[in-house]
């Protein structure tokens, strides 16, 4: 079981992701923007991360790079989340997750379960 923080600004997908993660038996918090993600990993630490990239406002770049300068949060690994391609990352993210969309139940348990054990 992990603490995982969603962040996903489409609220059914949201909702499903969620779902999904919590019938798999992880502790969910969520998140609409990349402001509320920083809000929440200022308060809390995560297990995980699952971070979509196109986000209103802040995007899932600008919150990683964030999330870097912090020491604490830093070791949250993040799940990058979305329909761009991985590819185009900017350089100066380090991508250890990615699960492009859309994506199955088990893809998404695969992805988090293969993060969360290179971790530890």
């Amino acid at each position: 079981m992990a603490r995982i923080l969603v962040v996903e600004d489409d609220a059914d997908s949201r909702r499903l992701i969620c779902h999904r993660l919590k019938r798999a038996g992880h502790v969910v918090e969520q998140a609409a923007t990349g402001e509320g993600a920083l809000r929440h990993l200022s308060e809390a630490e995560y297990d995980l991360v699952m971070l979509d990239v196109v986000l209103p406002g802040i995007s899932g770049w600008q919150v990683a790079r964030e999330l870097a300068s912090y020491d604490r949060i830093a070791r949250s690994p993040i799940l990058f989340v979305s329909v761009v391609d991985r590819d185009e990352a900017p350089q100066d993210i380090c991508v250890k997750g990615w699960l492009a969309k859309p994506f199955t139940s088990s893809g998404l348990n695969d992805a988090i379960e293969e993060l969360l054990h290179d971790l530890g």
